[in-house]
């Protein structure tokens, strides 16, 4: 698989995660310790994304999971290669790990509201990021996860 190359990041939806597992992930916690396993295999980045109940992110910044805004699919597709666009943006330019997967969530939910790439239509994307949920899942305070 592309995850034995050992790339700085992955971003399976849940179905490849459990492949990669090599056994159902029926839990939000066995999806979790996938996902954290996968980290620690030299992942630098884990994204697990769950279609409309968000993102699942494993990193040196803590666990984090973002939950986007209610919207009216259209088109899906493009939706995680825009996520991804997001989550590049905001690492690049050194945004906290909230602010990054929010960007990215509420990006990728602006991209499923309309047909069609590199023309959005969100008048409303400060809206859509302020309806965008990020909580982090752990307890240990690393470096660069100030929220």
């Amino acid at each position: 698989t592309a995850i034995a190359a050992q790339p700085a990041a992955v971003k399976p939806n849940e179905t490849e995660l459990a492949d990669w597992a090599g056994s159902a992930l029926d839990t939000e916690q066995q999806r979790q310790a996938a996902a954290e396993r996968l980290h620690a295999s030299g992942i630098e980045h884990a994204l697990i994304s769950a279609g409309a109940e968000g993102v699942l992110w494993v990193s040196q910044h803590g666990i984090w999971q973002s939950t986007p805004p209610t919207v009216t699919a259209t088109n899906t597709v493009c939706a995680g290669d825009t996520f991804v666009a997001g989550m590049l943006h905001g690492l690049l330019s050194q945004h906290t790990p909230v602010d990054t997967l929010r960007f990215a969530t509420a990006l990728s939910a602006e991209a499923v509201r309309h047909v069609g790439v590199g023309t959005s239509h969100a008048d409303d994307f400060d809206s859509l990021q302020q309806q965008t949920r990020v909580r982090r899942l752990d307890d240990t305070h690393t470096e660069g996860a100030t929220r």
